[in-house]
């Protein structure tokens, strides 16, 4: 497996969207995964560059082409006469006008949020303090996201912000100011699925975790030292 596949059957997982963040790394990975050849069809709309060949992900549900949020397809044709980009959803393809490739992004690199239900043989999860969700219920979704391989790269001290940030990002929609409520209850957590592996210098750390993000924490910052 040369160095392209070994990235291509990898998932970067991120916190943030802009920043160190979605857009800069499906950037750089389009270019190592899938370059820009001579002569083959492309389209630039809303920010992205979509060629013959590019992973993507459906952004919002759009039940006239009856494909949903979450979708990940690959780029099958770009006709510059019609206008169209059609894309391969396992057995199906859909078609997108031009005006509408906002409904898609490319999916080297997906948030964190994204990727939950999610699983995937490798998971890399670059980690910066200019992140602004560093929280631990977050990272430990994302952690758990891989199947056979985890790689953590970047800041020690961002990790360490993490999982000391036990405190989950509150949502304020109105919605129960709106009903004249004026207590909001805590959601319940969701710790993802169990961890059953992890490779490289935190092999060690969960497998006797199970789903327990308590657990996990305490194992996490012993083993790196982020006390």
């Amino acid at each position: 497996m040369n160095q392209a596949q070994e990235l291509n059957s990898s998932k970067f997982l991120v916190a943030n969207r802009d920043g160190i963040g979605v857009r800069e790394l499906n950037t750089a990975l389009q270019e190592v995964l899938n370059p820009t050849r001579p002569g083959q069809p492309a389209v630039e709309r809303f920010g992205w560059r979509f060629q013959i060949g590019d992973k993507v992900i459906q952004t919002e549900n759009d039940y006239d082409k009856d494909v949903f949020n979450g979708d990940v397809g690959i780029v099958e044709r770009i006709d510059a006469v019609e206008q169209q980009v059609a894309v391969r959803f396992d057995d199906r393809l859909v078609k997108y006008d031009f005006g509408d490739l906002d409904e898609i992004s490319l999916a080297y690199a997906i948030t964190i949020h994204k990727s939950q239900g999610s699983e995937f043989p490798a998971v890399v999860i670059p980690l910066a303090t200019q992140h602004l969700l560093l929280q631990r219920n977050l990272i430990y979704t994302g952690i758990t996201r891989g199947k056979r391989l985890l790689v953590l790269i970047g800041q020690k001290k961002a990790l360490g912000i993490a999982v000391r940030n036990d405190r989950p990002q509150r949502r304020y929609s109105g919605l129960l100011a709106s009903l004249g409520r004026h207590q909001q209850k805590e959601p319940a957590s969701n710790p993802g699925n169990d961890v059953t592996y992890i490779n490289g210098p935190s092999r060690k750390l969960v497998q006797s975790c199970g789903s327990d993000e308590n657990r996990f924490t305490m194992s996490l910052t012993g083993e790196m030292g982020l006390q």
